[in-house]
């Protein structure tokens, strides 16, 4: 519990002292919720058309590339599908991981930045989900190394022949 307590109030500082003022991001924010649509706007969009979504977010000053949230870039480009099916799987691996610590530092990241779209925090991020996932049984229990027995499998397969 007090690592959730530190992993939120490291989110709120470095929210509180990110590159844009809290009231230019909620600005952003409003502006890119208002223009949410069902089926979004297309990937890679959003510089292109934001402006002309800006009732609340003065572009004179300063022309956003994003929205400074993963999920808000993700719903407003790819619409209900994308949100939904980045949701699916963001609860699959939080529902499969043994340890929910890093991953959960992750997503309230997400929720004030970008953390997938930087290559660094990307592989941390597919490394932890993949340990975690991976050492879990559909059962709860450690999961069993069986690699040896798929390579055992595949070496024995690749001698035979096909004919085509």
């Amino acid at each position: 519990m007090r690592g959730c307590f530190v992993v939120c109030a490291a989110c709120i500082i470095a929210y509180r002292c990110y590159d844009m003022g809290i009231d230019q991001r909620v600005d952003l924010y409003r502006d890119t919720i208002a223009a949410l649509t069902p089926f979004g706007h297309g990937l890679g969009s959003f510089w292109e058309s934001f402006p002309a979504h800006a009732q609340h977010f003065s572009v004179a000053t300063e022309r956003p590339e994003h929205p400074h949230s993963e999920w808000l870039w993700l719903a407003y480009e790819g619409g209900a599908p994308a949100f939904i099916l980045g949701a699916a799987f963001a609860l699959a691996v939080w529902r499969d991981s043994f340890d929910r610590s890093i991953l959960g530092g992750l997503f309230v990241l997400s929720l004030f930045a970008m953390p997938f779209h930087d290559p660094v925090t990307l592989i941390l991020g597919a490394l932890v989900a993949g340990h975690g996932v991976g050492r879990r049984r559909a059962d709860g229990s450690a999961a069993v190394d069986r690699r040896g027995e798929v390579f055992a499998g595949v070496a024995a397969g690749s001698g035979q022949r096909r004919a085509f």
